[in-house]
């Protein structure tokens, strides 16, 4: 793949893989090693990480 992004998301992916539901589920359930959802998920992570570091020691909803 030759997007950075999707290169970025996959490290973490690959190291520490999806886990299954918590909750009981009724019928097997696999997870897959990448979906749209949790690459969509990705940028919006790293950007509240972002935001959360620039308002060092105050987070509030004001400041967000």
């Amino acid at each position: 793949m030759t997007i950075s992004a999707v290169r970025e998301y996959r490290d973490p992916m690959r190291r520490c893989g999806p886990q299954t539901p918590e909750e009981p589920v009724n019928e097997p359930y696999t997870p897959f090693p990448h979906s749209f959802v949790s690459l969509e998920g990705f940028p919006d992570a790293k950007l509240l990480v972002e935001v959360l570091q620039r308002l060092r020691d105050d987070p509030s909803r004001q400041g967000l």
